[in-house]
């Protein structure tokens, strides 16, 4: 840090509200609270190289009750705030968990499905070789059946010729 002869009109200010592209957020307030806040009596004598002299022995004093004040304020607007970080991340991993749990479940749900389709499809194809297999077996049959009646109607047919003669 680089002293400066003369001290600029910010000095016990905090200059810095604004870091890496973020602010201070909730702590905003108190840091404009310190920054409102008058020092220029525990200040006075800095732009003529004077020593900091008080004009009344309390204003010292006051001056750090007011910095002790704005300290916890700070100090408790931390704990708040480290408080609402530990609640965020806990509802977060609390969310997560069930989230996994319920992918978990659904996961398994899924399966059972595929498994229920695809034994349903392996029953279906037994099925239609049954089907297939049992209408080979009928046209087997009806190709019996009707050589059987052509040899019938064949044999009635010699046997009717038969007669007449």
């Amino acid at each position: 840090m680089v002293v400066l002869d003369k001290p600029s009109g910010l000095l016990g200010r905090i200059v810095e509200l604004k870091r890496g592209g973020q602010d201070l957020g909730p702590l905003l307030p108190y840091a404009q609270r310190w920054n409102d806040a008058d020092i220029s009596a525990a200040t006075r004598g800095w732009e003529d190289r004077l020593s900091a002299r008080s004009c009344r022995p309390s204003l010292s004093e006051e001056h750090f009750l007011r910095l002790k004040r704005a300290v916890k304020e700070f100090d408790s607007a931390w704990y708040d705030a480290t408080a609402n970080v530990v609640s965020t991340a806990d509802a977060r991993k609390a969310l997560f968990e069930e989230l996994l749990w319920e992918h978990r479940s659904l996961a398994e749900a899924h399966s059972k499905c595929l498994a229920s389709i695809e034994a349903l499809k392996d029953q279906v194809a037994k099925l239609q070789a049954e089907k297939e297999q049992l209408i080979r077996d009928h046209q087997k049959a009806l190709d019996a059946q009707k050589e059987i009646s052509r040899e019938l109607k064949d044999q009635a047919m010699q046997a009717g010729v038969r007669l007449r003669s």
